[in-house]
């Protein structure tokens, strides 16, 4: 929450500036924007594990464990299609060298897709 109120904050500034000054506040909002999508991804990554642990156990109601599941899935689906424009603008976000990670257009896609995936895997076991 504090990552998004500051990141709107900068954001009405760096619209009141020009030049280099604008471009140099719109890449310091698309880091602080990563920043919240990415903390937002560790977030819905650790809620989707814990319920599928639940899921994973005998008894209760699969059925409603997936649909929180793909609820969770798709907050995270978006939160990916947020992010595909900041890092359009800046390539440098996302990048992390010693492990050759980036985060792009195609990855984010990727993630989407296999998120997707995930998901009917988990409807499909629920209904079973």
């Amino acid at each position: 929450k504090l990552m998004k109120k500051g990141s709107d904050a900068l954001l009405k500034v760096a619209d009141s500036l020009n030049g280099r000054q604008k471009e140099a506040a719109l890449d310091l909002y698309g880091v602080g924007r990563f920043m919240e999508y990415t903390a937002k991804t560790a977030v819905n990554t650790k809620m989707w594990y814990l319920l599928k642990l639940e899921f994973m156990k005998n008894g209760g109601n699969k059925k409603d464990v997936a649909n929180k599941m793909t609820e969770i899935a798709k907050d995270e689906i978006e939160n990916a299609r947020k992010t595909i424009p900041l890092v359009e603008r800046d390539s440098r976000l996302g990048f992390e060298p010693s492990m050759e990670y980036m985060c792009d257009k195609a990855h984010l896609e990727w993630k989407i897709f296999h998120t997707e995936k995930a998901v009917e895997a988990v409807m499909k076991e629920a209904e079973a």
